[in-house]
């Protein structure tokens, strides 16, 4: 059974002065890392939820080609919180699928055999939960969810994501490392000018 992918990209970039998905990151725009992140690893189908900038970014990505089929899935909901992109993704894959792996769309760093890594995991093992670590532990992303909690998921409210399932799930959670220097995610103006900062040296 397949595993589907789901990138989160339809947040309002509150701690930013722009929308942060559009700005440019070795000529392309921040979201098209996560996009390819994710359509180059061993998931199908790959959905990106949309909802602020919903008509920009749209435009933008179906401009470019990627390894396979991109869904987009706009979620009209999004300012109630991430939680209802957690739905909207999780409704627009296929009951085939056996899990699905979430990732955030403002880590440009992050790359394909990261998410292949947990998928690889949870082929292996068929843990319920896969979740990426850096090197000293501490959680990151992407993370898997097998479909046996996709009703939790899709229950969730306002701005809960997942996180309190990880938490429930940490002892028997399966842990995939990631390096540190990939799990960089963009929140802030100082965040962006620290990703191009370090990019040039």
């Amino acid at each position: 059974m397949p595993v589907g992918g789901v990138i989160l990209a339809a947040g309002s970039s509150v701690r930013m002065s722009r929308p942060k998905l559009l700005l440019p990151f070795r000529g392309k725009p921040l979201v098209w890392h996560a996009v390819s992140c994710m359509a180059g690893a061993p998931v199908s189908p790959v959905v990106c939820v949309l909802g602020n900038q919903a008509r920009e970014l749209d435009a933008i990505l179906r401009t470019y080609t990627f390894p396979q089929p991109l869904l987009l899935r706009n979620n009209d909901d999004y300012r109630s919180g991430r939680a209802s992109s957690v739905r909207a993704g999780i409704e627009a894959l296929p009951e085939a699928c056996s899990a699905a792996v979430f990732l955030p769309a403002d880590m440009p760093l992050l790359r394909s055999e990261d998410v292949a890594a947990l998928v690889a995991r949870f082929e292996r093992t068929g843990a319920s939960v896969v979740v990426a670590v850096d090197e000293q532990g501490g959680r990151a992303h992407p993370v898997l969810f097998a479909r046996g909690l996709f009703p939790r998921l899709a229950a969730l409210s306002g701005d809960e994501s997942g996180q309190e399932l990880i938490r429930e799930q940490w002892a028997e959670a399966e842990k995939v490392t990631v390096p540190r220097s990939r799990c960089v995610d963009i929140d802030t103006e100082e965040d962006y000018r620290r990703l191009l900062a370090g990019d040039e040296g």
